[in-house]
């Protein structure tokens, strides 16, 4: 059987979110499944050690429309049995063909004021398009697969849960960064990570801590300009460090040097930054719902992302209170060894089987 794949996201420079986890469990799945023939679509030439005897890299040039115009002109043109789109963009497959789409998170349709309009016109064409032509659907959680049904009426049956895992680029780097003493933040800099509540919170809890810092560790997104607006406003220039994008090799580090991960977005699908908080045996404050919560499963120490004075609290906690930050480190060890590239790619592979 041959197994369509768009691979596009490896080529990405700068990997974040959906680029990782994709590179990754493309990886384990080809590791895992010697049996079928995989065509990895990418509008470049592949590394080549992402190549061998039962993987072709199939090359589309293109750019502009790249999945919707070139990728789906390929597949009509020389058809895969199954074709799977990491991502919830599907190109337009021939009859023969099924899809599979991966949902990550509906943050565009519950949170529509932190997306630009055509963001979320985008977002609500292709994704009702992956709903209406994907044979078979992929949550990154339980919650996903919950939102789902809810609102967009998926039978549960038509829906795989499939986690994501450590990224497998995680190092034992133990670089310090000479910040001093830090909390960390981990994301796109954005309307949907609740940066501008976490920042309120954060000058009560800095008024009684003046030498600890709030890093903010991630590319500009949409609202960073008020971020940045904000910071000033609260007086807060001085204690909150904007670091934009950092190279994957020195995220361990930063990560192993912080007082602790803070993390309460307003909705995640999965949260990889949990998991990474996890790894680096630090302690976590993140959401008391949606997805965090469910990757969390009570190894971090949960918020109302909504509430300031709650979030300030937590993290006078989670940077004083000795006994719970013990406890949140072992826990958070505990519960990464329940995430597994290889486990994950074994569901998809099985999900092959059943179409």
């Amino acid at each position: 059987m041959v197994i369509g794949i768009d691979a596009s996201a490896i080529l990405s420079g700068k990997k974040t979110g959906v680029e990782v986890v994709t590179t990754d469990l493309i990886k384990a799945i080809l590791r895992n499944d010697p049996a079928n023939t995989y065509w990895l679509y990418t509008p470049a030439a592949l590394p080549v050690d992402m190549q061998g005897e039962h993987v072709v890299n199939v090359v589309v040039p293109g750019k502009r429309f790249w999945t919707q115009l070139h990728l789906s002109r390929a597949i009509r043109k020389n058809p895969p049995h199954i074709f799977w789109s990491p991502s919830h963009i599907l190109p337009k497959l021939p009859p023969q063909t099924k899809g599979v789409a991966t949902i990550h998170d509906l943050a565009w349709y519950l949170l529509p004021q932190s997306y630009t309009w055509r963001a979320r016109l985008m977002s609500w064409l292709t994704v009702r398009r992956a709903i209406k032509q994907g044979h078979h659907l992929i949550a990154v959680s339980r919650h996903t697969k919950k939102d789902l049904k809810k609102y967009f009426q998926v039978p549960g049956d038509n829906v795989a849960v499939v986690y994501h895992a450590l990224r497998s680029d995680w190092s034992d780097d133990n670089t310090n960064p000479n910040l001093g003493e830090y909390l960390l933040f981990v994301g796109r800099i954005e309307f949907r990570k609740n940066i501008l509540q976490v920042l309120k919170a954060f000058q009560g809890f800095a008024a009684a801590h003046p030498q600890v810092k709030l890093v903010l560790a991630g590319s500009p997104g949409h609202g960073f300009k008020q971020v940045q607006k904000l910071i000033k406003r609260l007086q807060l220039t001085d204690q909150v460090l904007s670091l934009s994008y950092v190279p994957t090799q020195q995220l361990p580090g930063l990560y192993r040097h912080a007082l602790g991960v803070v993390y309460p977005s307003l909705y995640e699908g999965f949260g990889l930054t949990i998991l990474e908080g996890f790894a680096a045996g630090v302690p976590v404050m993140t959401s008391n719902l949606g997805g965090t919560k469910e990757i969390a499963d009570g190894a971090a120490l949960l918020v109302n992302p909504q509430d300031i004075d709650e979030m300030n609290l937590g993290l006078h906690r989670l940077v004083d209170d000795g006994e719970l930050r013990s406890s949140l480190i072992a826990k958070g060890k505990q519960r990464l060894q329940e995430f597994n590239w290889d486990i994950s790619a074994q569901k998809i592979i099985n999900l092959w089987k059943q179409l």
